[in-house]
């Protein structure tokens, strides 16, 4: 390998760095939301452990998406409870965790069980959106990362469980969700049956931010 080939070889990485674009991800909301099926289905791989057993995503996961020139880099958080639910320092810990992983993202998509919220109304949904600015504020920065506002997605999942007469009650519930954080977009879709969601990924593929890759370029990136 002689000199010239090396620098060749410099120069073509540096170009490639340049051309390079990412986002961080943040998947945030209760548990049992679907937040674990969002990410399989958004990476395309298996990462989380997907159950119907309450949090059982115990630790944040970071999966890796590659389209193109851009690297999407998703991270799923432990289900994220009200004050009443934290009994336990373990599961303090894990809260605190979601939301200084959240401050470290460029996105953050809120994903709400739309059906079950329809059926059978979970007070817990309205207090975690309204308290997204101030539980941001409260762990670091004013839910700003530097100096900038950390923009929101709303993500209404399950609608596959709906009948087409029962949408009203969709479109009710996304207005009144709405109103409580300034999202920067709702989505309406079905994780697990991937309705809305290649939508949703040229959403964020279009946002994504000029910077070297990290990582892997798909499925799980480390331990």
């Amino acid at each position: 390998i002689t000199q010239r080939n090396i620098n060749v070889n410099i120069d073509s990485y540096l170009e490639e760095c340049k051309s390079q674009r990412s986002l961080r991800v943040g998947i945030i909301g209760v548990p049992n939301a679907g937040k674990s099926v969002l990410t399989n289905t958004l990476v395309g791989s298996k990462v989380s452990a997907v159950s119907q057993k309450t949090n059982t995503t115990q630790r944040q996961t970071l999966g890796v998406l590659t389209r193109g020139d851009v690297q999407l880099l998703f991270f799923d958080t432990p289900g994220l409870i009200d004050k009443t639910h934290l009994n336990s320092d373990a599961k303090r810990a894990r809260v605190k965790g979601a939301w200084t992983t959240a401050l470290h993202c460029d996105r953050l998509l809120v994903i709400v069980d739309a059906f079950r919220q329809v059926q059978k109304p979970d007070p817990r949904i309205p207090k975690l959106i309204g308290d997204i600015a101030p539980a941001l504020a409260k762990h670091q920065g004013g839910g700003q990362v530097g100096g900038k506002t950390i923009p929101t997605v709303l993500l209404l999942n399950k609608v596959d469980m709906f009948d087409p007469a029962e949408m009203k009650r969709m479109d009710y519930l996304m207005a009144s969700l709405e109103a409580l954080h300034n999202f920067d977009q709702t989505f309406v879709i079905s994780a697990k049956y991937h309705r809305g969601t290649a939508e949703l990924l040229e959403y964020l593929c279009s946002h994504a931010m000029q910077r070297e890759w990290q990582g892997g370029e798909g499925g799980r990136a480390g331990q």
